[in-house]
């Protein structure tokens, strides 16, 4: 059976990966039915998205939830999150993603400190920072893509020039 789930998710993936997106999805919902967490986690996010089927967030939850349940997969907490957030639910936002900081994703760290720095004042607190700092010194690290690495470098300059304006004396 579990060779059977594998081999029905990677087939999904390649319509995906093909722009068959309907097609994928139909994959993905035999797999989620069978109990596949990874085809639950897309069956979650193309109700996210909204693409092929209608954007529905509670349904993007239920799927999203379900196969944190089976699978335990820390990137699911981080898309949970994101679902949250764009819901308007910053607490349980915020809950998803420390789950997933604390287990190790430091690209969830970046989003959180992205949606806090939009949410919050704007100004960066320390929790922040070290988020920022985190995904910007994690180099080859499984969870964070090389353009969220090169994001998070950036940010973090952005944030110590806000936070250390210089004075400019004029000479007279």
């Amino acid at each position: 059976m579990k060779k059977e789930l594998e081999d029905l998710y990677v087939a999904a993936m390649e319509l995906y990966d093909g722009d068959d997106e309907e097609g994928a999805l139909r994959l993905f919902r035999q797999g989620a039915d069978l109990g596949d967490d990874n085809a639950m986690n897309m069956v979650g996010l193309a109700y996210d998205s909204g693409n092929v089927v209608e954007q529905d967030k509670a349904k993007a939850i239920e799927w999203l939830k379900k196969s944190w349940r089976i699978g335990k997969k820390i990137y699911v907490c981080n898309n949970i999150a994101k679902t949250y957030s764009e819901m308007g639910q910053r607490r349980k936002a915020l809950y998803w993603w420390n789950k997933s900081i604390a287990g190790g994703d430091v690209g969830a760290g970046l989003e959180m400190a992205q949606f806090l720095l939009q949410k919050g004042t704007g100004r960066a607190s320390e929790r922040i920072m070290s988020l920022v700092q985190a995904a910007a010194d994690a180099e080859g690290h499984v969870e964070i893509s090389e353009y969220q690495q090169e994001e998070a470098q950036e940010l973090l300059e952005k944030l110590r020039a806000d936070s250390n304006p210089q004075h400019i004396s004029t000479a007279i």
